[in-house]
C-alpha cells in the first residue's frame, strides 16, 4: 500500500502541539485550583448542597402549682417546612396545601417570602397545623416535592389562672430582636423565652427595653 506524502509543514504541527499543551496547562491549573486553592470554599458549598438543617425543639416540662395542678402543659402542633433546592413545581405545592389544610396561597407565599434565609435551608411555610390537616397533606406527599413538616410542642397554659404574662411564654426571633441583642447565638426563626412581667419590669430598669433573652 502507497503512502501519501505528509501535507502538514513542521510550522504547523509544532504549532499544533503548542495549542493542545497550552489546553492541557489550562486544565492543570484548574484542577488544581478547584482541589487545592479553592478546596475550603467548595467543600462548604457541598455540604450546603447535601446536608439539610433541622432544628429540633427542645422539650419543655409541666409547670404545676402548689397543689400539683397544670398550670403550663405541651399540645403538640405540626409546622410546614418548604426547601427551594429541592421543590420542582411552587404553584402545584402551594395548590395542593390550600386545598388539603385550607391555607390560604398568600399567606404561604407571604412566609415563604419573610422566611427565606437559603435556597437549602428549610423555610418555614404554615405554624400550628392540626393532626387531621396533616393527615390530609400526608395523602398526598407523593403529589408534592421540597414540603417537609415537623412536630413542634406548643405551650398551653390553664384558662382559670391566665397567668403567661407572669410565667414568660416562648417567641420567635425575629428581626426586631436580632436589632436590638448582640448576642450572635440567634438566628432568624429560633424560639427564645420571652419573660414575664417581672423579669420585663427588672429589664426596663436596667434599660434594655423590658427584653430578656435565653436560649432554649
Amino acid at each position: 500500500m502507497l503512502k501519501s506524502a505528509n501535507s502538514i509543514s513542521k510550522y504547523q504541527y509544532w504549532f499544533t502541539i503548542f495549542i493542545i499543551l497550552i489546553f492541557h496547562m489550562l486544565l492543570i491549573y484548574r484542577f488544581f485550583q478547584l482541589q487545592i486553592l479553592n478546596h475550603d470554599l467548595y467543600t462548604k458549598q457541598a455540604d450546603s448542597n447535601r446536608i439539610r438543617a433541622i432544628s429540633l425543639p427542645s422539650p419543655r416540662g409541666l409547670i404545676l402549682d402548689r397543689n400539683g395542678a397544670i398550670i403550663v402543659d405541651n399540645f403538640p402542633t405540626y409546622i410546614i417546612y418548604g426547601i427551594d433546592a429541592e421543590i420542582i413545581n411552587k404553584e402545584k405545592n402551594y395548590d395542593i396545601i390550600n386545598k388539603t389544610t385550607g391555607i390560604d396561597i398568600s399567606i404561604l407565599e407571604k412566609n415563604y417570602k419573610n422566611n427565606f434565609r437559603n435556597r437549602f435551608l428549610p423555610i418555614r411555610l404554615a405554624k400550628d397545623l392540626t393532626i387531621l390537616q396533616l393527615s390530609r397533606l400526608e395523602e398526598k406527599k407523593h403529589y408534592l416535592s421540597g414540603i417537609i413538616y415537623k412536630q413542634f410542642p406548643e405551650r398551653i397554659f390553664n384558662d382559670k389562672i391566665r397567668a403567661s404574662h407572669v410565667l414568660g411564654y416562648l417567641k420567635e426571633f425575629d428581626s426586631e430582636m436580632l436589632i436590638n441583642t448582640n448576642n450572635n447565638d440567634y438566628q432568624l426563626g429560633d424560639l427564645v423565652g420571652w419573660a414575664g412581667i417581672e423579669k420585663q419590669y427588672e429589664s426596663t430598669l436596667k434599660g434594655n427595653k423590658g427584653v430578656s433573652y435565653y436560649q432554649v
